[in-house]
């Protein structure tokens, strides 16, 4: 049983990744509309979601950051964040 659940576990989480590499795109940050650099560094939400998924709402080039794709996809815009080096938005660091 235990075999089933891993199995059904790690499905699950690679279904939740390609889902993300479908909405997101990984190549383009998306910027907050409110925000432009913080210890030095750019910062971005994450990666910029694909036009289709959800447009820019802040002048057609900038995210509020409560976008769906950022709530659902969360974790993946934490890691490329750090990944590429982008500071986190106000509202999400630790103060």
């Amino acid at each position: 049983m235990l075999k089933v659940g891993s199995i059904v576990g790690a499905l699950a989480l690679l279904l939740y990744l390609l889902a993300a590499f479908i909405v997101l795109d990984m190549g383009r940050p998306a910027y907050a509309y409110d925000e432009e650099t913080h210890n030095g560094k750019d910062v971005a939400l994450g990666p910029r979601p694909r036009a289709w998924a959800c447009k820019p709402t802040h002048r057609d080039v900038a995210f509020e950051g409560n976008e769906w794709p950022f709530r659902v996809f969360k974790p993946v815009c934490a890691i490329w964040r750090l990944n590429k080096g982008y500071e986190s938005p106000a509202e999400l660091r630790r103060q």
